[in-house]
């Protein structure tokens, strides 16, 4: 499993995780993906978590 942040300009925190979840498809056609996420840690401060495994 990875997992980490992602830091991105409080602003487009909205933006980016629209932008990321609709990778959801491409990850899942991929045989060897079991998960894929992106969620706001921290909207203040632009923090997004992202799992994958």
């Amino acid at each position: 499993m990875i997992a980490g942040h992602v830091y991105v300009p409080p602003a487009d925190i909205d933006e980016f995780i629209a932008d990321a979840q609709a990778t959801y498809p491409v990850g899942a056609a991929n045989p060897g993906n079991r998960l894929l996420s992106f969620a706001i840690h921290d909207a203040a401060a632009g923090a997004v978590t992202v799992l994958e495994k």
